[in-house]
């Protein structure tokens, strides 16, 4: 075999290598996209807030919100829907419970439509597919008109931390530039405090309801 010969079989040889390799590295980078995304291999379905308008929805659909108990307490979508802390949602026992057999839409809705992208991946890994995340959430539904219900009692509850605030400092500056006994007032509010997280029922709260700024509350 001459040496011309020689190096064309060489320089095959190496094209073929290189062209294994860049094969190779394709399917290195596709897989490793798809690790960084973190996506599921099922298609997860992202909806605009429209979509969950009532006169959209079917009867037989459902809307989960997975908000705080407080923000929910804020304001809510007027039309049904089911709302259950995100810590507290576990797909499996939802899909059992709610008898999710594919047929119905399952929507989910969180503030700004981070939470629920996440949510809604978790339950196409528990097998339901048949979900979609609200794109935007609440701030997107609220900026686009959506029927809200505004809740009185989450504007009193804005005013609890407040109310406790003011009413310790004023203790504190009190109990120091005019009297000791300034100093009962921090303690009290903060056994209100301990009481509410225990019992749930927040002294401070009850009070403020009867305040004249929150008589007159529209819903």
């Amino acid at each position: 075999m001459s040496k011309t010969q020689m190096r064309s079989k060489k320089r095959q040889n190496q094209m073929k290598q290189h062209g294994s390799l860049s094969k190779m590295s394709g399917k290195v980078s596709k897989i490793n996209n798809h690790q960084m995304t973190n996506k599921p291999l099922s298609n997860m379905e992202n909806i605009s807030v429209r979509t969950v308008d009532a006169k959209i929805l079917k009867n037989d659909d459902l809307i989960l919100d997975i908000r705080s108990h407080i923000q929910h307490g804020f304001i809510a979508l007027k039309q049904p829907h089911w709302h259950i802390e995100s810590a507290d949602v576990d797909p499996k026992t939802f899909i059992k419970d709610f008898a999710l057999d594919g047929k119905k839409t399952l929507y989910i809705i969180c503030n700004s439509g981070h939470q629920s992208i996440e949510k809604a991946r978790a339950f196409i890994q528990a097998g339901f597919k048949n979900v979609a995340s609200v794109i935007g959430g609440m701030n997107a539904a609220k900026s686009a008109g959506l029927s809200m219900i505004e809740h009185p009692m989450g504007y009193i509850q804005k005013q609890v931390p407040l109310t406790a605030g003011i009413g310790i400092l004023i203790g504190l500056i009190g109990g120091m530039m005019i009297s000791g006994w300034f100093y009962l007032l921090p303690f009290m509010i903060g056994m209100g405090l301990i009481t509410w997280g225990i019992t749930g029922e927040c002294t401070i709260e009850k009070i403020l309801k009867y305040m004249p700024w929150n008589q007159n509350k529209k819903m």
